[in-house]
């Protein structure tokens, strides 16, 4: 995480606390979990399933709607569509999705680089920050709804519904991925190459999850796709954190560094 503006110096808010982010003037913010803002996100029988990181208006209720709805196709296939100036996407095709069974789903909004969350700076103030993929592991980890989610998603891969977060020039998830497993978690996660596609018609009943096209270095445009975290293998008697011996020399070989430029923040 880049925390020194041009100017190099470096002014830090936040009502303190063990994580930091980045806020809208690229100040270094300081908070603590309790901070956080987030909401649960039940399925049609009012099971937590999910846990949603609101920062745009009309987001909490979207993010509700998207994951109750009784037929929830996302917890079996994945659409890959072209974004264009239409309101409705162009499907590219759908396909079977990498997960058995329902998945754990992460609702938050993102970049390459940055996840988006809300903190509370006072009784009636909500500030969007910006965290690195590591401190959004943390936050999750902590959160009631996620650990919710957990319980109720035993065994099973996770989905953040997010944008640019595992582009192959990011850092976001890839960075995510690594903490948690790190943390002893043997989930799978996958998201987006592109953006994140979520759509729901309330009145069929039915929700869906795909990406976007993404565009390369060389700026050549590509189809929509997933990107999945796998955790590594350990060895036997090898504590959750410590990385199994790799013959290719790298110590995080499920976690390749794909540095690259910093895309823009998208809802």
């Amino acid at each position: 995480m880049q925390r020194m503006p041009g100017s190099g110096h470096t002014t830090t808010f936040g009502p303190g606390g063990p994580l930091d982010g980045l806020d809208g003037d690229g100040n270094y913010y300081k908070f603590d979990h309790q901070h956080v803002y987030a909401v649960p996100a039940s399925d049609a029988h009012g099971h937590v399933i999910g846990i949603g990181f609101p920062t745009n208006p009309g987001d909490e209720e979207h993010f509700a709607r998207w994951t109750r709805q009784p037929n929830r196709i996302a917890d079996r296939e994945v659409w890959n569509v072209k974004l264009s100036s239409d309101e409705l996407p162009l499907v590219y095709y759908r396909e079977p999705a990498p997960w058995a069974g329902r998945p754990l789903y992460v609702h938050v909004h993102s970049s390459n680089e940055f996840f988006a969350i809300q903190v509370q700076v006072d009784q009636n103030t909500r500030k969007v920050i910006k965290v690195d993929g590591a401190v959004f592991g943390r936050i999750l980890r902590r959160q009631p709804a996620y650990r919710a989610a957990a319980r109720n998603t035993p065994g099973q891969d996770g989905v953040l519904t997010a944008c640019l977060a595992g582009h192959p020039q990011a850092t976001a998830a890839r960075d995510m991925a690594q903490y948690m497993h790190g943390e002893g978690s043997n989930r799978t996660w996958h998201t987006s190459l592109g953006y994140g596609v979520r759509r729901s018609r309330e009145s069929e009943g039915w929700s869906i999850f795909g990406s976007s096209q993404w565009w390369d270095e060389y700026g050549i445009e590509r189809p929509g796709g997933l990107v999945s975290y796998r955790p590594p293998q350990r060895q036997q008697g090898q504590m959750p954190g410590q990385q199994a011996p790799s013959s290719s020399g790298s110590a995080h070989t499920s976690y390749p560094y794909q540095g690259g430029p910093s895309y823009p923040y998208q809802p």
